[in-house]
């Protein structure tokens, strides 16, 4: 019974109906006996709630505790039946049907230590990672707050944000009140142990930068089989917003985050960090266009090899594509193609086809940004060709480099004020 309460204590999702499950039950030899013959293969059962840890269903028939049964579940807003494998960890009659039963029936788990407990059946049922995302990020929106919400010191409020690999809400420290980013990684990355431990790493990274146009890292929390970052909350919109609605930034605009980017990457360079994700979604406007960069879960050490295909394909510079190391000069090509589509409002190499895309980095220059733009300043000019050379060895060699070569031009447009020593 008091395994019963402790399960309970798991936060639930109650059906506004039930929905219909497919029961494929492991008889005993007892059972196999005592089971209707048109009900030993499959068995229709209700799902009336479930939780991370397991399902309430409502049967016809009476499994013993420690049956195994393996189910399909159609879940509310899926449009595929997700595979289960569980166990009967109690039963009871049912309150509301008579001759019915109602059973609690635990995800299954072999007796492993540890996280190995869980890898059995998220191998045999992979589309149970994506049911955890699903779950966390509904009880993360419930409209009342209440314990279930919270991670660690912090409340969950909303989602702002999503991508790939994980999930963005904005929170609050539940005793200062200061409103936080709590970055979640999704359980088909998390329970992947190269994901989990980038996301990990991403934490660590962060944390070692301390710079004003870098969003700072608060903690790193572990719950519900995943893993949170608290950031730093921004107010604004990501680079990518705003050139939807306005594709080519008026230049003194585009001058000044470009400053304060080469700013904050030249500090993270300095300390043996490479971006390699350098693009408008991972650049944050704030008021006054105060710009911090994001998203530093692709970063590596200088000179790392990364065989993933690290980086977002139209920013990424050829010796990325090619699975060559990267160090500075990587995140200096994916800056030159950001300013080029700052400035000109469109991408030197818009093409949707990915191979295509890929091919024109690795064998074609850069368009002249001037046959968009006659009048771009020298400055500018100079440092959106040099920064996108195809061979690294012809672009700036440091970020140090690219502002001094800009800062002629942000004197004279009177954006000194963004210039920063690196």
């Amino acid at each position: 019974m008091k395994r019963k309460k402790e399960r309970r204590k798991s936060p639930r999702e109650i059906l506004p109906r039930s929905e219909v499950g497919i029961v494929y039950p492991q008889y005993d030899e007892d059972e196999l006996d005592a089971a209707p013959k048109d009900r030993r293969d499959t068995l229709l059962v209700d799902v009336l709630n479930w939780s991370e840890s397991g399902f309430l269903f409502e049967s016809h028939v009476p499994f013993k505790v420690g049956s195994l049964l393996d189910m399909r579940i159609r879940l509310p807003h899926k449009k595929v039946w997700i595979p289960f494998r569980g166990r009967v960890v109690w039963v009871d009659k049912s309150p509301n049907k008579r001759n019915n039963y109602r059973l609690g029936v635990e995800l299954h788990r072999e007796r492993q230590p540890g996280k190995a407990q869980f890898d059995a059946p998220r191998e045999d049922c992979p589309d149970l990672q994506n049911f955890l995302t699903d779950l966390v990020t509904h009880r993360f929106s419930k409209e009342s707050v209440t314990a279930d919400r919270t991670v660690g010191k912090y409340v969950v409020n909303e989602i702002i944000a999503e991508g790939g690999w994980s999930i963005v809400y904005k929170g609050t420290h539940k005793t200062l009140n200061m409103p936080v980013a709590i970055k979640m990684l999704k359980h088909d990355m998390a329970m992947d142990p190269d994901f989990s431990e980038r996301f990990r790493y991403e934490a660590k990274t962060i944390a070692r930068l301390k710079h004003e146009n870098i969003v700072r890292i608060y903690d790193i929390e572990e719950l519900c089989r995943t893993i949170f970052i608290i950031m730093e909350y921004l107010e604004g919109s990501p680079l990518d917003h705003i050139l939807e609605k306005m594709p080519k930034l008026p230049l003194s605009r585009a001058l000044a985050i470009l400053l304060q980017v080469c700013a904050a990457l030249g500090y993270a360079h300095k300390r043996g960090i490479v971006h390699q994700d350098i693009k408008p979604g991972n650049i944050f406007i704030q008021a006054n266009d105060r710009t911090k960069i994001v998203d530093f879960g692709l970063a590596c050490p200088r000179g790392a090899w990364d065989p993933n295909l690290p980086g977002t394909l139209f920013y990424m510079a050829p010796e990325q594509i090619e699975g060559e190391s990267v160090d500075e000069r990587t995140d200096i090509y994916c800056l030159g193609i950001t300013a080029f589509e700052m400035i000109t409002g469109q991408r030197p190499f818009p093409k949707d086809e990915i191979t295509k895309v890929m091919d024109l980095h690795l064998h074609e220059d850069v368009p002249d940004a001037r046959t968009l733009i006659p009048d771009l300043p020298d400055e500018l000019h100079s440092f959106i060709m040099r920064a996108t050379q195809r061979n690294p060895a012809a672009r700036h060699r440091s970020m140090s480099q690219a502002l001094h070569d800009l800062e002629p031009l942000a004197e004279k447009m009177g954006l000194s004020g963004f210039l920063k020593t690196v």
